[in-house]
């Protein structure tokens, strides 16, 4: 027959090792991957203009949303609002009767609805869009993300081949699936 001591102590080691488990459960949920910030610039007609630091793959509605929506001369047809957020954009909100095309480039405006070929570009893109290409997994996507940091922006998709790991045949494979402008 056990003393209440050592009952007592079972009972204590019975509560600490699920309280262990517990723990562990916690820490398993902490090493999860964290979405990824970006930083995104928005500019126009918006309440509150200015850098917003959003999770990767938000969407355009939600830094508005987080600067104070648009404002009441915003032509918000001209916005595409679910467009996704990419890390150092500029998003320019252009207000209704504003010029467009050509007079807008030269006068140094941003237009956000740039026309989406579907392909990635390698000079914006971030490590989880570069995975998206095929054959780019991590190591890859960091280091031609490494390389447009160090070296600066590519000027031609051709210029991929200089990142260490990428060579004609995986060139070949990523040409239709990337642009450098």
């Amino acid at each position: 027959m056990k003393s209440h001591n050592q009952a007592k102590s079972d009972t204590d080691w019975l509560f600490l090792t699920e309280s262990k488990d517990i723990e562990s459960s916690f820490e398993d949920e902490d090493a999860q991957i964290l979405p990824q910030e970006i930083v995104v610039d928005l500019k126009g007609a918006v309440n509150m203009p200015g850098i917003y630091l959003m999770s990767d793959g938000g969407r355009v509605y939600e830094v508005i949303e987080k600067a104070g929506g648009l404002r009441e001369d915003a032509d918000e047809q001209r916005v595409n609002l679910a467009a996704l957020l990419k890390d150092e954009m500029v998003l320019y909100i252009p207000t209704e009767g504003e010029m467009e095309g050509e007079e807008a480039i030269a006068a140094g405006i941003f237009e956000l609805n740039e026309r989406d070929d579907g392909k990635v570009n390698i000079n914006t893109a971030t490590e989880s869009e570069l995975q998206q290409l095929s054959g780019v997994g991590p190591a890859k996507a960091g280091q031609i993300i490494q390389y447009r940091e160090q070296n600066g922006p590519f000027e031609k998709i051709e210029d991929l081949k200089k990142v260490s790991g990428i060579g004609e045949k995986s060139f070949e494979q990523l040409r239709e699936s990337i642009k450098a402008q």
